[in-house]
């Protein structure tokens, strides 16, 4: 189904947000790249 596929989308961009602010590398870069 399409929402699964959607599901596993956001949950990688979710995961990958969390390890750069673990990281603490500027989110700013991220932010403008997704927007």
């Amino acid at each position: 189904p399409k929402m699964v596929a959607l599901n596993n989308v956001r949950n990688k961009l979710l995961a990958r947000a969390f390890s750069v602010v673990k990281r603490g590398t500027p989110y700013v870069v991220l932010q403008k790249f997704a927007a």
